[in-house]
């Protein structure tokens, strides 16, 4: 299926969803009235921009409603927003001061993209530096685990098992992902997992040979 199609429906049905919600709230509300935003990664370029941007004028969102933001500057706009607890126990907005830098790390499931924000006089953001990232997301701790695994079984024990018995794969990966959320720096506690019985006969299997 070409990326297009995909992208265009996500978004149609993302507005679908969207205008469903507020007309339930606001039944006054009029399409015309809103501006979309769609949120993109600071490492795309402009290609990729525009490839977004069609793909939303392609479910009827217009170009001159329509603002494709950066999702570090998203994120920045956000937590100024967001109030801050006190010591005193007051919640103030925590508004970042003038030349204050900081940085932006959006550590998601394919990639991490690092970010620097400048607050400028005006109030504006700059990126004094050129925004970077790379494919250090949590698949690789996945990848990591199934390595670990790997080690212990084999190689081929784990390829039989996600070749020969999908849903027991497919079980044990989730049941890896619920554990790894739950997972804090402060702990140490040992993490247990639920294993297959066809990982536990494969393995046999392969013993005996």
């Amino acid at each position: 299926m070409e990326a297009m199609k995909v992208f265009s429906s996500v978004i149609g049905y993302l507005k679908k969803h969207m205008l469903n919600t507020c007309q339930n709230q606001l039944s006054d509300i009029k399409v015309f009235d809103i501006m979309w935003v769609l949120t993109v990664p600071a490492i795309w370029d402009d290609p990729s921009k525009q490839f977004m941007r069609e793909a939303a004028e392609k479910v009827w969102i217009r170009g001159d409603k329509l603002i494709i933001a950066l999702e570090p500057e998203v994120a920045s706009l956000y937590c100024m927003h967001l109030p801050v607890q006190k010591d005193g126990g007051k919640s103030t907005f925590g508004v970042f001061k003038s030349r204050e830098k900081y940085m932006v790390v959006d550590a998601g499931g394919g990639t991490i993209d690092i970010t620097v924000h400048e607050v400028q006089d005006n109030g504006t953001l700059k990126e004094p530096h050129k925004a970077n990232g790379g494919n250090w997301g949590g698949t690789k701790v996945d990848d990591a685990s199934r390595s670990l695994l790997a080690d212990i079984v084999g190689n081929d024990v784990i390829d039989t098992l996600s070749s020969d018995h999908k849903f027991d794969y497919l079980d044990l990966l989730r049941d890896f992902e619920v554990k790894k959320r739950t997972i804090e720096p402060e702990k140490d506690d040992m993490v247990t997992f639920k294993v297959s019985i066809k990982l536990s006969e494969s393995y046999k299997e392969k013993k005996t040979r």
